[in-house]
């Protein structure tokens, strides 16, 4: 008999390591991103005076008529889908 094991049929499997990328892009990236989180979550933050019992909150999104109210003023954009009806 021969004792020997068929060859395998698989290369073993090599070692991923992660690599640090470095360029105008990558630079790009981060200061986009840390400029929208930046809007994102100071922008609650902004007070606005709107006069007697309103909210002096500057931007404020109403989210069951898909509008916004920033300072003082109403954006008409309304949800495509309510429009239609469905």
């Amino acid at each position: 008999m021969n004792a020997t094991p068929p060859p395998s049929l698989y290369k073993a499997q090599e070692p991923i390591f992660p690599r640090q990328v470095t360029g105008f892009f990558r630079k790009f990236k981060w200061w986009i991103m840390a400029v929208t989180l930046g809007i994102y979550y100071l922008t609650p933050w902004i007070r606005w005076d709107r006069g007697v019992n309103l909210p002096d909150q500057a931007v404020l999104i109403d989210m069951a008529t898909a509008t916004s109210i920033s300072s003082g003023s109403k954006s008409g954009a309304t949800n495509s889908i309510s429009s239609q009806g469905c």
